[in-house]
């Protein structure tokens, strides 16, 4: 197949990409959980669980919620908690002097973003974010405008863990024609369950990553993969091969 051919497929085809955003698309130095722990302390006079503070893989509402149930499934109390902690939380970031702490991976720069557009590929967020925190945090690394926020997930006190926010994405999009691009095990192991492909991006070198091996799922990917074309070159073979 001629590249001109590949890339008119490609858009026919109208393949999705969802990223997820913190260690995916982005780092933000820790700052996030010290104003959702600030947040947290304010409308409830409690610590967050140390078992939480380490919340790889888990969306805004997860942390609050399991140190509220104690991982039980919440009630509505704690449910409408929550949802005062995670705004609460987003003001605290918004008015915050550290918000030049937040960078985005050198790789996805808007070169990266426009090779994709220009094979057909359409960019979408699936995140454990709100949504007014996914903004914020997409504004201030410029990363905002590759995006169409309107065909986007997010958490929010209906859909509040990781599960029920791809499930959604899941049921929204054709399965054949979507990938989540994430980089914990979670991220691989939920799009598995619901039937989708995943890329992982290792930039932490997780062990819990580099552990997961190539297979009908999912492909690992650290930084020197992404920078010497091998990302793009996976996705056409990828697409390719799910038809």
């Amino acid at each position: 197949m001629t590249k001109n051919r590949l890339i008119d497929d490609l858009i026919s085809r109208e393949v999705v990409l969802l990223w997820d955003i913190d260690g995916t698309l982005l780092s933000t130095n820790g700052i996030g959980l010290e104003h959702l722990t600030d947040a947290f302390y304010e409308l409830t006079g409690k610590e967050l669980h140390s078992n939480y503070q380490n919340n790889h893989g888990l969306t805004d509402y997860e942390i609050v919620l399991n140190c509220l149930s104690r991982n039980k499934n919440p009630d509505p109390q704690q449910i409408s908690l929550a949802n005062e902690v995670v705004e609460k939380y987003v003001q605290k970031y918004e008015k915050s002097n550290n918000l030049q702490q937040i960078r985005r991976f050198g790789t996805f720069n808007s070169s990266f973003f426009e090779s994709l557009s220009n094979m057909g590929f359409l960019n979408r967020i699936v995140t454990g974010n709100c949504l007014s925190g996914a903004k914020l945090k997409l504004k201030q690394t410029n990363l905002i405008s590759f995006f169409n926020l309107d065909e986007s997930f997010f958490s929010n006190a209906l859909d509040w863990n990781r599960d029920a926010i791809v499930k959604r994405a899941a049921k929204h999009f054709e399965l054949s024609n979507a990938i989540i691009i994430g980089d914990t095990f979670r991220d691989y192991s939920v799009a598995k369950s619901n039937g989708l492909q995943s890329i992982i991006l290792n930039w932490k070198h997780d062990s819990d990553v580099s552990s997961l091996v190539d297979s009908e799922y999912v492909r690992v990917f650290e930084e020197d993969n992404i920078l010497n074309g091998d990302f793009l070159s996976y996705l056409i073979n990828l697409i390719k091969r799910i038809e």
